[in-house]
């Protein structure tokens, strides 16, 4: 299976989506639950090798990478920047990424996927972000943050879950709440 996205009009935009099942099945891209904050989720068992690449964009702007993997084999991240492959049991992994570096995902079978890449435009980010954080991502291009979610209360796995929940309701008063309390808990 392939998942091919990028940003364009400051949106994420699902380009090419190859599999057997149903595109809505596995991922789902919600653009207009929070202003200016693009989410793209992408929850499945792995049967066979998974791909997602991440096309670099014009957009100033970042990528906020969150996942969780249970059950998992092998595990490649890719970009020109860097490459991490983990054969851990289980996965959970925060990465920020520029918007203008592309990058790829891959996934054995086995694994059980529960990911939610965010947009955020490049104005949005530096209300959000620390400026020291913006000046390394930067300088490197990609940033791991997965050594705060130890500082994290719940398992990622747990603080998808609710905020999936949360992008599902169409006029949710609680994603702004979820979505600053966990840039803030991995960014402190």
């Amino acid at each position: 299976m392939e998942i091919v996205y990028t940003v364009e009009n400051d949106k994420i935009k699902l380009e090419n989506f190859e599999g057997v099942k149903k595109q809505e099945e596995v991922v789902k891209v919600y653009d207009n639950r929070l202003s200016g904050v693009s989410f793209t989720h992408i929850k499945a068992p792995i049967i066979n090798k998974t791909n997602t690449v991440f096309v670099a964009a014009p957009a100033n702007g970042v990528i906020l990478s969150i996942q969780a993997i249970a059950q998992n084999s092998r595990f490649e991240f890719q970009s020109s920047a860097n490459v991490c492959i983990n054969f851990a049991p289980t996965v959970e992994s925060i990465q920020l990424m520029s918007t203008d570096l592309t990058f790829d995902y891959s996934y054995e079978p086995s694994a059980i996927l529960n990911r939610v890449d965010i947009y955020i435009p490049g104005e949005r980010a530096k209300e959000l972000f620390p400026g020291k954080l913006l000046i390394q991502l930067n300088k490197r291009q990609i940033l791991d943050l997965s050594p705060a979610a130890n500082k994290f209360l719940s398992s990622l796995d747990e603080f998808l879950s609710i905020m999936i929940k949360e992008l599902d309701k169409p006029a949710s008063k609680s994603l702004h709440i979820y979505f600053e309390s966990f840039i803030n808990s991995v960014t402190s």
